[in-house]
């Protein structure tokens, strides 16, 4: 069946926006914010891995790490961008600029981490850089580390994105623990994350048909870019 390009760039753009599973839509979050406390975190803030390092068949990225003052996420949350779907996290973490260190982040070849965990950082001091193969990463989108670049921190220049890791890093204590909110604020959270539920819904509407109502640019734009 013969399908225009037009047509055919639509659906492959509608694809990608609905059926991405790292898409962040809006979300409302009312309660989140009223219990939050400002709390001690470690986050990257590695924006771009221009090297990796391979030892023993595993590959290594080098990152920056430092602490941060989590004031968290206001009560409107959204993605960077529709179809990027990469988060601006720049508002919600005040990073201790004295604090910056690298790691080196262990990846298997081949594989997708989503996120940071604690476990596969290795402090720079205790990586063996001597035995390892120091490998450059090449910086056109069409590259194979693409992925690999994105998920320690290459974000688009226009998000500045600090990503929070999961779990004690070694050498990065948490010396400040998060604060309990109050009891009256955890009376008030109950009824307003019903609020956010609804809410919520109703940005995912919203976002849903704004996403579809620009699919002719994008497949527009996709067109004129490929000839």
């Amino acid at each position: 069946m013969f399908m225009s390009p037009l047509l055919k760039n639509l659906l492959l753009t509608a694809t990608a926006f609905l059926a991405s599973c790292t898409y962040k839509f809006h979300t409302l979050n009312t309660a989140d914010v009223l219990l939050h406390r400002d709390k001690q975190v470690v986050v990257s803030v590695q924006e771009e891995a221009t090297v990796k390092y391979r030892y023993k068949g595993i590959n290594y990225y080098p990152i920056k790490l430092a602490y941060a003052v989590d004031k968290g996420d206001g009560i409107v949350r959204l993605a960077c961008s529709p179809l990027t779907c990469f988060p601006d996290t720049a508002s919600r973490y005040d990073i201790r600029q004295d604090s910056i260190r690298t790691y080196l982040y262990k990846r298997k070849p081949g594989s997708r981490i989503y996120g940071l965990d604690a476990e596969p950082l290795i402090p720079e001091q205790d990586f063996p850089f001597a035995k390892a193969e120091k490998i450059p990463i090449g910086k056109a989108w069409g590259d194979s580390e693409w992925a690999q670049r994105f998920s320690v921190g290459a974000y688009l220049p226009r998000c500045k994105t600090y990503e929070p890791v999961h779990g004690e890093v070694a050498g990065m204590p948490i010396t400040q623990p998060e604060e309990k909110p109050a009891v009256w604020r955890r009376a008030l959270a109950a009824p307003l994350e019903v609020v956010d539920v609804a809410g919520t819904v109703v940005l995912i509407g919203v976002d849903i048909a704004w996403g579809l109502a620009r699919l002719p640019v994008y497949a527009v734009r996709d067109m004129v870019s490929g000839d």
